[in-house]
């Protein structure tokens, strides 16, 4: 037992400082170039350890996977475990890349490849999942699900792109309590509104949000990270917060308040509506009588004539 636990710290040492060669290659065997993709970096234990524990395969030997090793790469401080071909070779390798599962490619210096089919070929990327690739864009972060063999790529630079076909979700308490999702095939919001996640209810007076809205500046403008071209409609923070005091702070809009001022806005201007409809028909009926005793005045001089 002793000797099986000293060969797998004799890995874990080796792994770690990079060295060429291990101490003692009668439990484990030297480090080979990964350059190649029919050598292994390091050979199996002669047996497995009584405790269960799997030697690293050599390459063409473990069945199903037959390209299955693991190397560290001593010159460009590389890492890769899994099973690949020729995605793991010399000129697929980036600097200070990690790539690990199955047809994984890690060519961006800085990048990270997991899953299966990934390629991070970006400096500073990440792709993650199934066949997801950060399409040689610069600190790009993609993740792809199993749902296709077609890969999704990032679009641009420095963004985030996740290909998640059962839907997507985000929680923003401990409990699961509150959050949002995008529903499969969906391309809206949906976020909590549940009744039992809230508290402090009152009213507010519409009439009230109907003359705060009457008075408040709404013009269109750009985001100054934007193109000037990309034009927006709508009220800035800090007179949306003064006028109704919601939200965080006075340099954010949230869309729920946003929304629901809107909604009391309509339900005020359709309760003008209605009171003006009720209004019009009394009018409509005082006038109806009006005219009704007109004619019958009328009727009566006409025959006062006679």
């Amino acid at each position: 037992m002793k000797r099986q636990l000293f060969a797998l710290v004799a890995v874990t040492l080796a792994m770690g400082c990079g060295d060429e060669s291990y101490s003692d290659e009668s439990l484990v065997g030297p480090v080979v170039s990964p350059k190649s993709p029919s050598k292994t970096a390091i050979n199996a234990v002669p047996s497995p350890p009584a405790i269960g524990m799997a030697a690293i395969p050599a390459v063409g030997t473990s069945i199903p996977l037959p390209d299955s090793r693991m190397f560290w790469d001593i010159n460009k401080a590389a890492f890769r475990a899994g099973a690949a071909g020729t995605q793991w070779d010399d000129a697929n390798v980036g600097i200070l890349s990690t790539a690990m599962g199955g047809q994984t490619t890690a060519s961006g210096n800085y990048s990270v490849a997991m899953g299966y089919a990934t390629i991070a070929s970006g400096d500073n990327s990440t792709a993650m999942g199934s066949h997801a690739s950060t399409n040689g864009r610069t600190g790009a972060f993609v993740f792809g699900d199993a749902s296709t063999g077609f890969s999704v790529h990032a679009p641009a630079h420095h963004s985030f792109t996740v290909r998640a076909s059962g839907g997507l979700n985000l929680y923003t308490s401990s409990d699961l309590s509150t959050g949002c999702s995008l529903q499969a095939g969906s391309g809206t919001w949906a976020c909590t509104s549940d009744v039992n996640a809230k508290e402090n209810f009152q009213d507010e007076d519409g009439e009230q949000v109907l003359a705060a809205i009457a008075a408040m500046p709404i013009q269109s403008w750009n985001y100054k990270t934007q193109d000037a071209s990309i034009r927006h409609l709508g009220p800035i923070a800090q007179d949306f917060y003064t006028a109704f005091d919601l939200g965080i702070d006075e340099t954010r809009i949230n869309t729920v308040d946003i929304d629901g001022i809107n909604m009391l806005a309509v339900q005020a201007l359709e309760k003008r509506t209605r009171d003006l409809r009720d209004e019009n028909e009394q009018l409509r009926a005082t006038i109806a009588g009006l005219d009704a005793a007109l004619q019958r005045l009328e009727a009566a001089l006409a025959g006062t004539r006679k």
